[in-house]
């Protein structure tokens, strides 16, 4: 009797997960109609903002809702997606084919696994390749916030650089520091906080400051 009761509630919790999966990949596939609708806009203009915003928004959704139901790798796959496409919205980074083709790259396997998902329920593998080169070029591009920031100080201060003996690539200077070193003014401290949240700024490259 207890064993019937048992198979009862797990066969309830079954048909409760299908039908949430089933929600899911409805909901999943036309996400990736309209993805693919923008990136093949996006291949016309990298610097379309409509699109890139959108882009962003649906590789946002697929990461939220493939979390929720338990398929990590398109939630991983979709996260690399969104980040990159948020390095975009911030003007941190540059698209061009080679980038173009990763994140189609990325685009299949989302596509794939969703069909593969919809026939038997199973989530493939996750491509590490793929995964591998999203990750290389965030990481790539993601340093690129802090010397942007050096960028800013070198136009509002063009004396007092700091030179390689006083400062390497891994010194951190907070903005009172770099107030010393620059005498910066009540503007530019405030320019250079809104920058950074934890108002604290990382020197990646020294030689940026030195770039005429």
């Amino acid at each position: 009797k207890i064993d019937c009761i048992k198979n009862k509630k797990r066969g309830s919790f079954m048909q409760i997960e299908e039908k949430y999966k089933k929600a899911f990949l409805e909901e999943a596939f036309e996400i990736i109609e309209k993805m693919n609708h923008s990136l093949l806009e996006l291949e016309n203009d990298y610097n379309n903002n409509e699109i890139i915003n959108e882009l962003f928004r649906y590789t946002h959704s697929l990461k939220s809702e493939a979390g929720l139901i338990g398929f990590t790798n398109i939630a991983e796959m979709s996260h690399k997606l969104e980040d990159l496409f948020d390095l975009k919205r911030d003007n941190k980074i540059e698209f061009d084919t080679d980038i173009m083709n990763t994140i189609f790259a990325g685009f299949d396997y989302i596509s794939e696994a969703l069909q593969m998902i919809s026939d038997s329920w199973e989530e493939p593998e996750l491509n590490e390749q793929i995964e591998q080169m999203l990750t290389e070029i965030l990481d790539k591009y993601s340093e690129k916030d802090n010397k942007i920031v050096t960028k800013k100080i070198k136009k509002v201060e063009s004396n007092n650089y700091v030179n390689d003996d006083f400062v390497n690539s891994d010194t951190k200077l907070t903005i009172d520091d770099l107030d010393k070193i620059f005498h910066l003014t009540e503007l530019q401290r405030t320019d250079l906080q809104s920058t950074k949240n934890d108002k604290t700024i990382v020197i990646v490259n020294i030689q940026v400051l030195n770039d005429s």
